[in-house]
């Protein structure tokens, strides 16, 4: 009796009328509120409404890093590689070049990234004098 005075009301009605993806987020905040320990569960799911379940079995492979190289990138385009805190990949990535017997050239940025691509440090000069 409630569920259908609720569902008659015009403002409640969109609460009613969620797509998945909404669904999956106020579900994620639920767990996120009540159960933290299940978020990551239900942020796999977030995902897999927003993008496709199959993204997440597709992102658990480990990347085919010389056919992506030789198939899907020409080689004046430059690639940007990011990972993880901790993770270098730049030693998987001169291998590769090694193996394809190809040349590469290698830009370090970041935040330890090598003395070429940050200005070294000047002491400050003190403001008041």
């Amino acid at each position: 009796m409630l569920i259908q005075t609720v569902r008659n009301v015009s403002m409640f009605t969109p609460w009613f009328i969620l797509a998945p993806v909404g669904k999956a987020m106020y579900s994620m905040l639920v767990v996120r509120a009540f159960r933290p320990d299940r978020l990551i569960a239900s942020s796999h799911q977030f995902v897999g409404a927003c993008i496709g379940h199959e993204f997440m079995h597709s992102a658990e492979k480990e990347l085919d890093l010389a056919g992506i190289t030789e198939n899907e990138v020409k080689p004046s385009t430059p690639i940007l590689m990011c990972s993880v805190p901790g993770y270098d990949a730049s030693g998987r990535v001169d291998d590769l070049a090694a193996e394809l017997n190809k040349p590469m050239t290698s830009i370090a940025i970041g935040e330890f990234a090598s003395n070429i691509t940050k200005p070294p440090m000047r002491p400050l000069r003190p403001l008041m004098s």
